[in-house]
């Protein structure tokens, strides 16, 4: 009888323990050595055959969408809407004196701009100097140097410092595209496909090193198939990867701490999650608050649950949290980015504008969605281990970003 308890008891806990792993063991490849040691973490789902289409339609797609938007509501009815949706993004476009001023009105000025945006000309124009299908080719060749596939080098200190990122191609497709567009929206959006593709291509790392972490501090060494050597050698090449190419000292400091690098940087961002919660929770405006990880926290704000970033501001010149979903509205958070991406875009076909206040415009712009994308990786580990496929398939398309497979 007691044996069959302790029979039953194993069995649940094995099926506990693969369940818990099933999501980490879907993405990540644990690299062995020769002693059955990890020395390397890979990402399982990463396309090997580069391609601009995918993000070339999605920028197409989202300005004849935006335009037939426009057309259904007439210009003042999409003026007020887009008002609207700025308010709620915590800008005022009306606002003359308040932090930020000039780069809202810029951004709004963008999304009314759309409707002159001839689509099919602009990028016909840019692929029509064959600019593109060089760039294309050479972004090939570049990655499999760069082997985006590789998140994780346990017994390299310095790898991604070593191979911080290239900026080669992309110098060089900046420069040919000044030289082979006179027109400056055509140079604008060539310029502005080169180097967000760049990006992009970048930040499934990233992205995918977010939900690392909610699996290392959540699922148990063993149930992820690891040591906890190699659990701890592996956030810290996680840390290392974040090492800008001027940090030669925290470089340096990586390498003679490796085995606790990364969990000292972790824990550094876990107090600021709990020092922002406890701000929070001081107030009345986020109520009924749950810690969903080191980032995260659910709370009820203005009759919502909604999913808040402790470690991300609303945007630049703001000091409220990032909002990551709102369950009242579920596309809320999508829709937004989507709406913020094509206002970088439609900066470049302004007329008028000077070159500085774009360049602060689209910073302010990155500000409200760039790094808060890859922070929701974080949420996809979460939603996994609660077996919310739903949610999960929400956040990865709220990264409005082609190039991360799921």
């Amino acid at each position: 009888m007691i044996r069959n308890v302790l029979l039953g008891f194993a069995l649940v806990l094995m099926t506990q323990m693969a369940f818990a792993s099933a999501g980490f063991q879907k993405r990540f490849q644990l690299v062995k050595n020769d002693q059955g040691q990890t020395v390397a973490i890979r990402l399982k789902a990463l396309s090997l055959r580069f391609t601009l289409a995918p993000f070339i339609q999605q920028i197409k797609n989202d300005i004849l969408s935006e335009q037939r938007r426009i057309k259904s509501l007439g210009f003042m009815g999409y003026e007020s809407e887009v008002d609207a949706r700025l308010v709620a993004m915590g800008m005022d476009p009306y606002s003359k004196d308040s932090e930020g001023a000039e780069e809202i009105r810029a951004v709004k000025e963008s999304l009314m701009n759309i409707p002159n945006i001839n689509v099919e000309e602009s990028f016909l124009a840019i692929e029509r100097s064959g600019l593109m299908a060089e760039f294309e080719k050479k972004i090939q060749d570049a990655l499999l140097q760069l082997d985006l596939a590789l998140v994780a080098n346990l017994d390299d200190s310095r790898y991604f410092y070593r191979r911080n990122v290239v900026y080669a191609v992309v110098t060089w497709a900046l420069e040919q595209a000044q030289k082979r567009f006179s027109s400056v929206p055509f140079l604008n959006l060539a310029s502005f496909v080169i180097v967000k593709v760049h990006d992009l291509l970048h930040e499934q790392k990233t992205f995918h090193h977010n939900m690392m972490l909610h699996y290392f501090q959540n699922v148990s060494e063993a149930e992820l198939g690891m040591s906890k050597t190699e659990v701890d050698r592996a956030v810290s090449s996680i840390y290392e990867y974040r090492i800008a190419t001027t940090g030669l000292s925290e470089s340096n400091r990586a390498a003679r701490e490796w085995d606790v690098f990364g969990w000292n940087k972790f824990y550094v961002q876990l107090r600021q999650g709990n020092t922002r919660a406890r701000a929070l929770s001081q107030g009345s405006r986020y109520t009924d608050s749950k810690r969903v990880n080191f980032a995260f926290q659910e709370s009820t704000s203005e009759g919502s649950r909604r999913i808040y970033n402790l470690l991300m501001n609303a945007h630049l010149f703001s000091s409220q949290p990032a909002m990551a979903y709102d369950y009242a509205r579920p596309d809320k958070v999508r829709r937004d980015r989507a709406l913020l991406n094509l206002a970088q875009v439609g900066l470049g076909f302004i007329p008028g504008i000077p070159g500085m206040l774009k360049s602060l415009a689209n910073t302010f712009l990155d500000s409200m969605h760039k790094e808060q994308r890859l922070m929701d990786g974080a949420l996809v580990a979460y939603f996994e281990l609660n077996q919310n496929s739903v949610m999960v398939d929400q956040m990865y398309k709220q990264t409005i970003n082609p190039y991360i497979v799921k």
